[in-house]
């Protein structure tokens, strides 16, 4: 209020109402964040966010407890949702219970055919002798390394372990086929991907037999082509490291699509050495009203650019990341928001012509404006962007 002053010490409430079905906690913003004048801002200590030590997942210990389920739940008299609260979901978990047996068979996901087979089981404890044939050993050397921890490090006698790629062998594209009896464990295979998705069946399979394996066949293949995941880390950034422990998950699965969305209204996440402000600018979010330096806060990002939801991939990061995939059989798959949703990529153009028109270089500064300065179209997004379009 114009005229108040705030006093050092001074304790002040504000209470956030939001419109709207609130069933979790996360959807208010975290950071909120003071500044005057040219003062340095702040974030309000109360509204920052925690790490959580025993899931290590980001907590809001400034949103009251949602136990008034009358009035956060419901919008309209006619609403039926239902909260699922901790109770109701026991109930449910408990009526739905049936007894099973201790699985034998846990590759993920379930194979489409598992066949016994009789005799003794294959100790593998020992190590592997791995003969390959029709592929390159680096095409299946990270599924490999999956079965390394099986045996101990002085490991000596060692069970064969044949493995076969065969265009020709009647296999489908991605399938595989395992055989485990006999002292010997044969993978049959008609492309590496199925090779390796086969080796990480047998190491899933190993782990749960404790190393030795009860003799059995094991016939797979995907029934669909395109397995993705979809990753955003323009809205909220993950390091190289993250990805990288992501896409050892993905493998885990068998998943072959990484679709990697790296541009957005809140960041542009690839350096492009030609075009700097892209990342520079595009990948980070601050207190900068003039945007010369990064994008203003968006999704409670506070107002400090040095936090973890900041940063963008080197182009060494980012071959790093797609080597890293192609040698789980994964591919990449990048995606920039256009020609909306692009004020990250607008922005940084924006403080790169303001650069260049400053060091007396007009025309290099126009070259890759995205916006039209003569273009008068009057737009409000449904964020209330006005600024977000190509």
């Amino acid at each position: 209020k114009a005229g108040v002053t705030l006093k050092a010490g001074q304790t002040i409430k504000i209470k956030v109402w939001g419109e709207g079905q609130f069933y979790s906690a996360n959807y208010p913003m975290p950071n909120v964040y003071t500044v005057s004048g040219s003062l340095k801002a702040a974030t309000i200590a109360a509204t920052k966010p925690y790490i959580d030590p025993e899931t290590g997942l980001e907590s809001l210990p400034f949103v009251t407890p949602m136990t008034d389920e009358a009035k956060l739940a419901t919008k309209h008299a006619d609403d039926q949702t239902q909260w699922l609260t901790a109770e109701r979901t026991f109930a449910q978990n408990a009526a739905r219970t049936v007894v099973q047996a201790k699985p034998e068979i846990v590759i993920l996901p379930t194979p489409a055919k598992v066949t016994r087979l009789k005799g003794p089981v294959v100790d593998i404890t020992g190590g592997l002798d791995v003969i390959l044939k029709g592929a390159a050993p680096q095409s299946i050397s990270e599924a490999l390394n999956d079965l390394s921890g099986i045996w101990g490090p002085n490991s000596t006698v060692r069970a064969k372990l044949n493995i076969t790629v065969d265009a020709k062998s009647a296999i489908a594209s991605e399938g595989y086929r395992i055989r485990a009896e006999n002292g010997a464990i044969t993978i049959t295979a008609s492309d590496a991907a199925g090779a390796a998705y086969a080796l990480t069946s047998l190491a899933q399979q190993a782990a749960h037999d404790e190393g030795k394996l009860k003799p059995v066949l094991i016939e797979d293949a995907p029934r669909l082509p395109f397995r993705g995941l979809h990753v955003d880390v323009a809205r909220n950034f993950h390091s190289k490291a993250e990805m990288l422990k992501i896409i050892d998950q993905m493998a885990q699965f068998k998943l072959n699509k990484l679709h990697f969305h790296l541009g957005e209204d809140e960041g542009w996440r690839v350096e492009i050495k030609a075009l700097p402000e892209l990342a520079t600018v595009g990948g980070t979010r601050c207190h900068d009203p003039k945007e010369d330096t990064c994008l203003l806060p968006q999704l409670g990002a506070g107002p400090d650019a040095d936090t973890p939801v900041n940063g963008y991939y080197s182009q060494a990061d980012y071959i790093e990341i797609l080597n890293y995939a192609k040698a789980r059989h994964i591919e990449v798959i990048p995606s920039f928001d256009m020609p909306g949703h692009s004020r990250a990529a607008v922005r940084s153009m924006e403080a790169r012509y303001r650069r260049l028109m400053a060091e007396g270089k007009p025309d290099e500064a126009n070259f890759y404006r995205l916006v039209e300065p003569e273009d008068t179209t009057v737009y409000d997004s449904i964020q209330h962007y006005n600024d977000n379009t190509l």
